[in-house]
């Protein structure tokens, strides 16, 4: 009874989280998010927060910037601020902001042009950094940084310890694995790069990049064994868009015998809601049986595990918020697309992320992109990235929260959130 009470609290206090992602949006400050800034700059009057961000339809049109362009980042004025959540990028030398942006932005140390050009730039003020980041980006170098960047967000790098059991699944080679990891990577970059950078299409759009190693894996027998990577397009019931239906993301936390709803929940609800689900609590054992969910003629992964979890209030009272995993049922243990399972039907309708009912994972992506929790998240997850540093989950911070501001302003545009980022305080910090 202690145990089931222990989850009850556990399972209503994540959902509080979700539920709360479906009220009004609140102002991205300090204060709303209910405490301090976490970076050391003070907090500010909420009541004033959009003038002291600077906030307005478009940037300044007659301003020119020593980069050679105007900014481009909407919905941000650059007017002079006398808030502190903005950085000042005088406040460091030359070789210092050329360090950390190519750091950022290029995954790897800044060559002489770049520190020549911050330091002959006479202003150096944060619409200049707008015009220099956007240029950075264009570069072939963002590339690396980019993929570096879904590669951490999505820790992919548990891809090499994938565990299957090879008399199931012998497909799972080490060349594989190693196209299961540089999938995601290269088709976010993309996203940013080359399409319309928006957070919506990267969990929606019917593309992806493969090679013949994930042509077997997604049935294209177009792409021979040995192609290397090429943009392909979707048709069809594909069953496939965006990033979190590519078999590498899908797939990481499943057991060796099979696909995990449960498992793929909580990768899902930590990367795109900053929610970190707790271990099951003391006094479950016994309640779950391994034989419970091993393959029966006629019987769903899914109907087993309702079964069990029904069987037990202990388990339901926790399982309840992981049933989101059941939109990726298409997909078995090596992501590959599946309409029937033990020869019953598979079922991949969910609820859960915003208490809204989906049909499937296609269809997840669609609403989880208009979630405001969504974003700010996304908006945590970039700047932790961009600073190196692991920015408590959900704690308020005023960096991440103008940040967000600007991302929101922009309709979700990933290189506006990317250049906003590189002028906030924390990562201008001295």
């Amino acid at each position: 009874m202690r145990a089931s009470g222990v989850c009850a609290r556990v399972g209503l206090a994540l959902l509080a989280g979700v539920v709360a992602s479906c009220a009004a949006p609140r102002p991205a400050t300090p204060e709303a998010d209910g405490g301090a800034a976490t970076d050391g700059t003070p907090p500010f009057d909420a009541g004033a927060w959009r003038d002291r961000l600077g906030l307005q339809p478009v940037p300044d049109p007659a301003y020119v910037s020593c980069f050679g362009a105007a900014p481009t980042s909407q919905a941000v004025s650059f007017t002079p601020s006398t808030s502190s959540v903005w950085g000042n990028p005088r406040a460091l030398p030359s070789p210092e902001l050329a360090a950390r942006l190519s750091r950022f932005l290029w995954g790897t140390l800044p060559d002489a042009e770049l520190t020549q050009k911050i330091a002959a730039c006479p202003t150096l003020v944060r619409q200049d950094l707008d015009v220099l980041v956007r240029q950075m980006l264009a570069d072939d170098r963002a590339e690396r940084g980019l993929e570096q960047f879904f590669t951490w967000w999505l820790k992919l790098d548990r891809i090499a310890q994938i565990q299957r059991d090879p008399s199931l699944f012998p497909q799972l080679t080490p060349a594989l694995r190693v196209s299961l990891a540089t999938e995601p990577p290269r088709f976010g970059a993309d996203i940013i790069r080359h399409g319309d950078a928006n957070l919506r299409s990267l969990f929606t759009a019917p593309y992806t990049f493969m090679d013949g190693n994930l042509a077997t894996i997604y049935g294209n027998t177009d792409i021979p064994p040995s192609a290397p990577f090429q943009r392909v397009m979707f048709t069809g019931a594909a069953a496939r868009g965006g990033v979190f239906t590519q078999p590498g993301p899908l797939i990481m936390a499943d057991p060796p015998d099979r696909n995990s709803p449960t498992m793929r929940a909580v990768d899902l609800y930590d990367r795109i809601l900053c929610l970190a689900t707790p271990p099951p609590p003391s006094g479950t054992a016994g309640h779950y049986r391994p034989d419970d969910l091993k393959p029966v003629a006629g019987r769903t992964l899914r109907q087993a595990i309702e079964a069990a979890v029904a069987a037990s209030p202990v388990c339901r009272a926790c399982h309840v918020i992981f049933d989101i995993g059941f939109a990726f049922e298409r997909y078995d243990a090596l992501g590959r697309v599946r309409d029937t399972e033990n020869g019953a039907a598979v079922d991949s309708t969910a609820n859960q992320v915003g208490l809204v009912m989906v049909a499937d994972a296609l269809d997840l992506g669609v609403k989880a992109a208009e979630l405001p929790d969504v974003a700010a998240c996304f908006a945590r997850k970039w700047l932790s990235f961009a600073v190196g540093l692991r920015l408590p989950d959900n704690q308020p911070n005023a960096s991440v929260n103008v940040a967000l501001e600007v991302f929101r302003a922009n309709n979700l545009d990933i290189r506006a959130l990317i250049s906003a980022i590189t002028q906030t305080a924390l990562f201008l910090a001295p």
